[in-house]
Formats: structure tokens, C-alpha cells, sequence
């Protein structure tokens, strides 16, 4: 977060002061036996990512986004909710700066972080359609509409 803060205000005072907020929260210092709070550390790092590549700093290229897409691969990893509303907000912000190098920018990074995650995703959709793991799948749960 450190790092983030710094790029884009420039202030060492200011990313020190959002570094501490940030590792000491409460939110995350109260639940400290929940993995997937600990696990936000790689959300700064896919924002760092993105903004070096927004403002020009960076090129949108293949390695600008296998590490944007390293990042959020880890962070889906700790938590698969991370995964839906950074993909959310990462869209948000391609629709908000709406330039098509972006775009292409955003589509490497999804297509690295889903390389990445493909063999957790494979097997989720496996164990749910061969052993019906989960007691309401997508396809049982017309019942409940």
C-alpha cells in the first residue's frame, strides 16, 4: 500500500501514514483468524499495477499484465469474493478511462490471471457437476426463483 499511496501522491509521509492504516486496520487487525482478510495484501500491488499502466509510467504489455494478472490470480486465491469485485472494479475503471489500449491492457490481464487460476477453476466446476458437491448448483436453482 506503501508503494501505491507514493505513486500517486507522491508524499512519503502521506503512503507511510496509508501503509499503517491499511496493515493495521481494524478490520483486518479484529479478524485475525479469518485467512481471506489477511490474504488483501496483493489488492494494492493489481492497483499499482493498473495505475503505472493508466498514467503512462508503464507500458500496456505483456509483462505489465502477467503481473497484474499474478496479482489478482493471488488474490482470488485467498479469496474467490476478491476475484468478482476486483474484475468489477477493474472493468469500472476500463469503462470510466475508456481507451482501447486499456482495454487490451485489462483483456491480457484477465486471460493471465485465468491461466492462473484454471486449475482450481476446473476442478471447482468438476467436484460441482460430477459429485454434486454443492447441495444448490446453477442448474437446480430455478427451483428457488
Amino acid at each position: 500500500m506503501y508503494r501505491f499511496a507514493f505513486e500517486v501522491t507522491g508524499s512519503r509521509a502521506g503512503a507511510v501514514f496509508a501503509g499503517l492504516i491499511f496493515a493495521f486496520a481494524p478490520f483486518r487487525t479484529s479478524r485475525l483468524t479469518q485467512l481471506n482478510t489477511l490474504s488483501q495484501e496483493f489488492i494494492p500491488l493489481l492497483f499499482l499495477v493498473a495505475w503505472r499502466v493508466d498514467v503512462g509510467r508503464s507500458q500496456p504489455n505483456w509483462k505489465a499484465a502477467m503481473l497484474g494478472g499474478l496479482f489478482l490470480a493471488l488474490s482470488a486465491l485467498g479469496s474467490w469474493y476478491h476475484l468478482s469485485i476486483l474484475t468489477v472494479v477493474l472493468v469500472a475503471w476500463g469503462v470510466w478511462k475508456w481507451r482501447l489500449w486499456f482495454w487490451g491492457f485489462l483483456c491480457r490481464l484477465f486471460f493471465v490471471s485465468g491461466a492462473i487460476l484454471s486449475p482450481w477453476l476446473i476442478q471447482i466446476v468438476w467436484h460441482q457437476i460430477r459429485f454434486d458437491y454443492y447441495p444448490h448448483t446453477l442448474i437446480r436453482s430455478h427451483r428457488f426463483s
